[in-house]
């Protein structure tokens, strides 16, 4: 996928003018400040996100309670305070009980299986490293430089093995620890590359993702976030305002027309085709990209 007289740069551009048109449009502006530009730029940074977690296992626990179908439970509400900030692995077990025991009775299957099969695994899980590399693998900066240093496959073989943390959410916590050649095969990103590329199991999806990362000068991070904020104008790192809010169907489907018309993939003998760059499309992501004003609150304007 890498010709070398495919404009990457410009798929890069087109796909960051997406980005910011959809911003806008959420903000209810025609145009990005300084301070919203330098919000998208943090957000491109895993380092950026993690300025409050001090432990593993808060960073863990907080990327558990996103697993489809948790939706009893609130990290910030139900954990972050019980522990005071501390999310000492000690503490957990000797507060498991007590734990057990505080959620509402409409809410207990998910609390139960967050803290006796999720909580204990982490805590399994650091305890197993602890042990292996004879550091305090709850420090969640040692761990970053783990992480750093082992391979791949073999950090997402462990991690997987943690009750509730599939292919999909293995990765995303991988990732916002700090491991940006990482993707989140979440709804968004599976269908955008099995409709693009025609990959859809999340290790073809891993080398498809840094193929075109590297291609277009990125971190697979950032491409990443990317796709992600164009499939859902989810800018939960400023409040927006969520009624000039693109149908995620509509955004998703307009990103993946862009992409299948920029990149065209053939076959011949098993070898890959010269992609074909179609100007047409890269001017039509422009051109649907622009928002009109807030006042008359219609979205995008679609230019084809």
């Amino acid at each position: 996928m890498c010709e070398k007289d495919f404009d990457y740069a410009k798929i890069a551009k087109v796909l960051e003018e997406m980005v910011e048109a959809a911003y806008c449009g959420c903000l209810g502006k025609t145009e990005l400040s300084d301070d919203d530009k330098k919000n998208l730029q943090r957000y491109y940074s895993p380092e950026k996100q993690n300025l409050y977690c001090k432990t593993t296992l808060q960073k863990m626990l907080f990327h558990a309670q996103n697993r489809q179908g948790m939706n009893g439970i609130n990290f910030e509400k139900d954990i972050n305070s019980f522990f005071d900030g501390g999310f000492d692995v000690k503490d957990f077990k000797n507060k498991k009980t007590l734990l057990l025991s505080k959620k509402d009775k409409e809410d207990k299957n998910y609390w139960e299986f967050y803290i006796e099969k999720t909580g204990q695994g982490i805590v399994d899980y650091i305890d197993e490293l602890n042990k292996s590399t004879q550091k305090d693998m709850n420090d969640f900066k040692e761990y970053k430089k783990y992480i750093k240093e082992m391979e791949k496959e073999e950090l997402i073989e462990r991690i997987e093995k943690i009750p509730g943390f599939g292919p999909a959410l293995t990765r995303d916590f991988l990732k916002e620890a700090g491991r940006v050649d990482m993707i989140k095969p979440d709804v968004h990103i599976e269908t955008v590359f099995k409709d693009v590329f025609n990959v859809s199991n999340p290790e073809d999806i891993d080398k498809k993702a840094k193929e075109v990362a590297d291609a277009i000068g990125w971190t697979v991070y950032k491409l990443d976030k990317v796709i992600y904020l164009i499939c859902t104008c989810n800018y939960n790192f400023y409040p927006v305002d969520s009624d000039n809010k693109e149908s995620l169907n509509t955004a998703r489907d307009r990103l993946i027309e862009y992409l299948r018309n920029a990149v065209k993939i053939g076959n011949n003998d098993g070898k890959q085709t010269k992609i074909l760059q179609n100007q047409r499309y890269f001017t039509a992501a422009r051109t649907y990209a622009v928002k009109t004003s807030r006042s008359n609150n219609s979205g995008y304007t679609t230019g084809v």
